[in-house]
């Protein structure tokens, strides 16, 4: 009669946990894209912050080209209309370069005058507002196209008339001293691919951008990975 009462206890235990083990479950934090229904989460949309680190080089300058160094990109947005074609969005973004072996100082004449003269290697920090729109060609698969345009600092001075005493920024006229910095208008475009990814939250995507500086005469390439987070 024991034993009997005492298979009965087990069997009464297993079977109250077999029956609380899915709602045990379904409080669980759900961390994939994957519904509480067993349906993949919806392509988020709204506030969102991103990152790029990739490669950057100029060109132009003396050596027509810079070598290729290291790129950092920062940045935040806002999903602001989502229509049959894909999403238009607006932002703030800062990016961060070198450029490495392309000099930009001119002497009396016009003639090059690198690397003597001034800095054969200097520092992009460039802060822009980006507005892009995101073509969607399959289930969370992206074309984006986006335009920027702001202002970049450059340090030293990659670029100054040395005949004239001045560096050719239209804010105003700077020495000639290959130690300061100077702040231009720049403006470009990217495109590439994007793919909301089955991790809710996360989207990720393969870049490539085109920066000009018209009045340095100067255009930046970078290629990039981005991760953006969408919350």
């Amino acid at each position: 009669m024991s034993i009997s009462r005492k298979t009965g206890g087990v069997l009464a235990v297993v079977a109250s946990l077999v029956c609380a083990a899915p709602a045990l479950a379904d409080s669980q934090l759900d961390l994939s894209s994957i519904s509480s229904t067993g349906s993949p989460e919806p392509v988020r949309t709204g506030f969102y912050m991103e990152t790029e680190l990739g490669a950057f080089m100029t060109l132009g300058g003396a050596e027509s080209y810079s070598n290729t160094e290291a790129f950092l990109g920062l940045g935040v947005g806002y999903d602001l209309l989502t229509v049959a074609l894909g999403t238009l969005s607006a932002g703030l973004q800062f990016q961060l370069a070198p450029s490495a072996a392309d000099c930009y100082i001119t002497g009396p004449g016009g003639a090059d005058a690198c690397p003597a003269s001034g800095s054969s290697t200097f520092t992009m920090a460039a802060v822009d507002a980006v507005v892009s729109f995101r073509f969607q060609i399959l289930n969370r698969l992206y074309i984006p196209a986006r335009l920027f345009g702001g202002m970049a600092d450059f340090t030293p001075l990659p670029r100054c008339d040395l005949a004239a005493n001045s560096c050719p920024s239209p804010t105003g006229v700077a020495a000639a001293n290959p130690a300061g910095d100077v702040w231009e208008p720049t403006f470009g475009g990217a495109t590439g691919i994007e793919w909301a990814t089955g991790f809710d939250h996360f989207t990720i995507g393969l870049e490539a951008s085109l920066r000009l500086v018209p009045v340095m005469n100067m255009m930046g390439v970078a290629i990039y990975p981005r991760i953006k987070y969408t919350f």
